[in-house]
């Protein structure tokens, strides 16, 4: 599995989510036109963008937050400037 993926499997188990429950969804999802799947998309989206409450973080993402910041402040230079992040995306973009 890649990173990503082992970080989403992680984070549903920590937040009682076990990927087994979303499966039954997902391949129903994966069936409809994609107009729809689009359509549903949005629906989640705005039903997150009105919920007020913040979203709850496992222990272990605040802790790899804190890692990465610490690790940043001590080495200025593992980061980017904006015009050098924004050239990378526009690297990426036009290829």
């Amino acid at each position: 599995l890649g990173f990503h993926q082992r970080d989403h499997q992680e984070f549903q188990q920590r937040m009682g989510h076990p990927q087994e429950n979303m499966d039954i969804y997902a391949d129903s999802i994966q069936n409809l036109p994609t107009a729809e799947r689009l359509r549903l998309v949005e629906q989640i989206w705005d039903g997150l963008s009105s919920n007020a409450q913040p979203l709850p973080l496992p222990e272990w993402a605040i802790s790899e937050s804190k890692r990465r910041r610490d690790e940043l402040l001590a080495d200025p230079a593992l980061g980017l400037s904006h015009d050098e992040m924004w050239r990378k995306i526009d690297e990426t973009r036009n290829g």
